[in-house]
C-alpha cells in the first residue's frame, strides 16, 4: 500500500514548528530522499496523481476548476484566462503570476466588468472564480490545449508558448485588444501608484477534457481548491481536509489509494493542522510492512517505511538552505 501526500513547502513549515514535531523531523531526516524539479503547482498536482513531470505541458483543468468556482451545473467550454504581469527586456518576454503580486476582488470584478461591456457584442464572457487570481473566459472556439499555466512559466522567458497561442491569428488580435483595455484602465495607474505590478495581460491554458484521474475508490484528502477540482467527475471519496477533525477520520488499519494533497498557502493555524495530521499518518501507517509513505515536497521526496525508524543515520541535506542545523533532528 502507498500512502502519497503533496506537502509543497513542508521543510519551510518544519523549520517554523520545529519544537512541536521532534518525531516527524526525525523520521524524515531519516527517510529516503530523491530530488526533483519544480515546474509550478499544476505540474506537482499532476506527480501527486500520476508520478509524472512534463514541464512544457499543462493541464486541462479549466471547466473542472469552473465547476468548483462557478457552480457544479455550469456549461459551455471555459478557459482560463488569469491576470499577469508581462515584462519585456531588449531579447525576451517574462511572465509573473500571482504569487508576484496582490488583487483584491473589488480590483478583479472591476476589471472582469470593463472587459465585458467591451466584448459584448462577440458573445464573448469573462468570469472571476472563488478565488480572485481565477479568472475565466467563455466563448473561443479554437484555442492551442496544452498551454502551461502562469504557475509553470513564472519568471522564465515565454518564446514557444507565445509563439504557440499567436498561432491562432484570431486569438492574437484578442489578445491585443485586451492589453489595450489592461493599459488604459485607471486601477493599473493606482497600482503603479501604490507599488504594485500593474495587470497587463492575461494567460489563457487549461482548455480542454481533463483525463488524469486518482484511481477509482481513492480518499483525497485535500485543502487545495485544484485537488478538488481534480475530482470531479470521478468515483473518488473527497475529503475537504479544512472542514474535518482528522483524528476522528475513519481510516482502516490497512490503507491503499490515500493521497494527500496540501496548497501551497496557509497561515499558522493550518500549517500547525498539516504537521499534526502528517504526524498522525506517520505513527498510524509506519506500523505496518506493507505501506509505504510518499511525501512530495516542491524540491523533494521523502519516502517512509516501517525500517526508517531503525536507521541510525540521518541525511545531513533535507533542510539544507534553511539556516536548520541538522543536529536538531537527533
Amino acid at each position: 500500500n502507498k500512502i502519497k501526500i503533496l506537502y509543497p513547502r513542508i521543510e519551510d513549515d518544519l523549520k517554523l514548528h520545529y519544537e512541536s514535531c521532534h518525531n516527524l523531523r526525525k523520521i524524515i531526516a531519516k527517510s529516503k530522499i530523491k530530488k526533483k524539479n519544480y515546474y509550478g503547482r499544476e505540474d506537482e498536482i499532476r506527480f501527486l496523481i500520476s508520478g509524472l513531470q512534463e514541464p512544457l505541458k499543462g493541464l486541462p483543468l479549466a471547466n473542472n476548476t469552473a465547476c468548483l468556482d462557478l457552480g457544479a451545473n455550469v456549461s459551455g467550454i471555459f478557459l482560463r484566462a488569469d491576470p499577469v504581469h508581462l515584462r519585456a527586456d531588449k531579447n525576451r518576454v517574462y511572465l509573473f503570476d500571482s504569487s508576484s503580486f496582490e488583487i483584491k476582488v473589488d480590483e478583479a470584478v472591476e476589471v472582469i466588468s470593463k472587459l465585458n461591456q467591451f466584448f459584448k457584442s462577440d458573445s464573448i464572457e469573462f468570469h472571476v472564480g472563488i478565488n480572485p487570481y481565477r479568472w475565466y473566459v467563455k466563448g473561443i472556439e479554437s484555442f492551442p490545449n496544452d498551454l502551461p499555466s502562469p504557475s509553470m512559466l513564472n519568471g522564465l522567458p515565454l518564446e514557444t508558448s507565445i509563439n504557440n497561442m499567436f498561432g491562432y491569428k484570431k486569438l492574437k488580435t484578442f489578445i491585443s485588444e485586451i492589453q489595450m483595455i489592461l493599459f488604459d484602465l485607471p486601477l493599473n495607474k493606482s497600482r503603479i501608484n501604490n507599488g504594485n505590478l500593474p495587470i497587463n495581460s492575461l494567460w489563457f491554458w487549461g482548455g480542454g477534457d481533463f483525463e488524469l484521474k486518482f484511481n477509482d475508490n481513492s480518499l483525497v484528502v485535500t485543502d487545495c481548491d485544484i485537488v478538488k477540482a481534480c475530482c470531479f467527475k470521478s468515483s473518488v471519496n473527497l475529503v475537504d481536509f479544512d472542514l474535518t477533525d482528522f483524528s476522528e477520520l475513519s481510516l482502516k488499519e490497512s490503507v491503499a489509494n490515500l493521497c494527500v494533497g496540501f496548497s501551497s498557502l496557509g497561515d499558522e493555524k493550518q500549517i500547525a493542522r498539516r504537521i499534526k495530521f502528517l504526524e498522525f499518518l506517520v505513527e498510524k501507517y509506519c506500523k505496518s510492512r506493507s505501506t509505504l509513505i510518499e511525501i512530495i515536497s516542491n524540491r523533494q521526496i521523502f519516502t517512509i517505511t516501517f525500517l526508517t525508524k531503525f536507521k541510525f543515520w540521518k541525511s545531513e541535506n533535507v533542510f539544507k538552505g534553511l539556516g536548520i542545523d541538522n543536529n536538531q533532528f537527533s
